[in-house]
């Protein structure tokens, strides 16, 4: 496009603004950046956590790749018709498909033709493909670098399905689910439109409480009539349920947890039956009935848990009870998402505590003296 006539307009033959005088480039990047932006991001934002560079916080995310494609490929692959497969067997044509069958069969046919058809290659290929459904906390505890570092993730699970040809879905939660894909019209919340669903996980909005029944009543849902093979959820979050149902235990079993002090049959019958008006009447376990569809649909829920302190015993619960696995992602010194195992992350942090809590400096203090006066003798 040119300027009209008689119009002076400055420009630069090197494509650079002349007020910068081509200088942009040149700028030192600062070294306040996040997890999910460019370097210069945090310059102007006081409230973006300090950050190294991106690169070490995709090596963390790896780690969680490569234990989640594990159990996507743990999953026996089937075998199903397909034209592009390979030739494994033999068929009888059901349709006129030439390009397959056995010349000498087809030749004898078409010589004289008979009701029964020349046979055909049968074609299959290993269908790799499967569900994977992301449900990701955006609770107002999200706000900030949970929030941005949740978005690396899914991310990163979506680009994993997608090498996987899996079926995607991605829900975002609070206390209320929110599927994103059926604002679009669409009847299920799973879908191979992957730029899409990457447009969508970069959203770092956070507001409200949490809610685990809704947002897995929600997605199992979906699971709903399809086979047993290949299917996953992805559970994030940084915080125990504070609406709906908040646990998977019983009445009596949570009542009997809860008083521990209770020695004599009458008054743990007491206790188990105060405000109960029926005894034999229990109130309903959502969580527990959801957890129970999943074992049927043979469902693996695994779960990362943001935050190193209080590993919600309800969040353990739904993941080993499903076979899935468990992460644990925390800050370290350098304020840098880490994330491990939680099986491993909770065997070292026991032994960590094991080993301060048997140190005793009165008792160190004497043994010294004790030493000391020994060695003298």
């Amino acid at each position: 496009m040119t300027p009209p006539e008689g119009m002076d307009i400055p420009s630069d033959p090197k494509g650079q603004p002349e007020q910068s005088a081509g200088e942009e480039d040149n700028k030192e990047l600062s070294d306040k950046t996040t997890s999910s932006k460019s370097f210069r991001a945090g310059d102007i934002d006081e409230n973006v956590t300090r950050q190294k560079k991106n690169d070490e916080t995709a090596q963390n995310i790896k780690m969680i790749m490569k234990v989640l494609e594990g159990n996507f490929q743990r999953n026996i692959a089937t075998k199903t018709s397909h034209p592009g497969g390979m030739p494994r067997r033999w068929r009888r044509m059901n349709s006129f498909d030439i390009e397959d069958a056995d010349p000498l069969e087809f030749f004898l046919w078409s010589d004289t033709a008979s009701p029964t058809l020349p046979r055909v290659q049968f074609r299959e290929r290993e269908s790799t493909g499967g569900e994977i459904a992301i449900l990701r906390d955006v609770s107002t505890s999200m706000m900030g670098t949970y929030s941005e570092w949740a978005s690396s993730v899914v991310r990163g699970v979506i680009e994993l399905a997608r090498t996987k040809n899996m079926r995607c879905g991605y829900l975002e939660f609070n206390h209320k689910a929110d599927p994103y894909e059926r604002q679009k019209g669409k009847r299920s919340i799973f879908s191979r439109e992957y730029p899409w669903l990457m447009d969508m996980a970069e959203s770092t909005d956070c507001s409200g409480n949490t809610n685990y029944e809704e947002a897995l009543k929600t997605i199992v849902s979906e699971f709903k009539g399809r086979g047993r093979r290949n299917k996953h959820i992805l559970f994030i979050t940084d915080g125990i349920p504070t609406s709906g149902d908040i646990r998977l235990e019983d009445d009596d079993k949570e009542a009997r947890r809860r008083a521990p002090l209770l020695n004599k049959k009458e008054e743990l019958t007491d206790h188990l039956n105060a405000g109960a008006p029926n005894r034999n009447t229990k109130a309903p376990r959502p969580l527990r009935e959801i957890v129970k569809k999943t074992q049927q649909l043979g469902i693996r829920i695994h779960s990362i848990f943001i935050g190193s302190k209080n590993y919600p015993p309800i969040l353990q619960k739904i993941s080993e009870e499903t076979f899935g696995a468990q992460f644990v992602a925390f800050r370290d010194n350098e304020e840098i998402m880490q994330v491990e195992r939680k099986d491993k992350f909770i065997s070292d942090y026991a032994r960590k505590t094991e080993k301060d809590e048997s140190y005793d400096p009165i008792k160190a203090a004497f043994s010294h003296k004790i030493h000391t006066i020994t060695g003298k003798l």
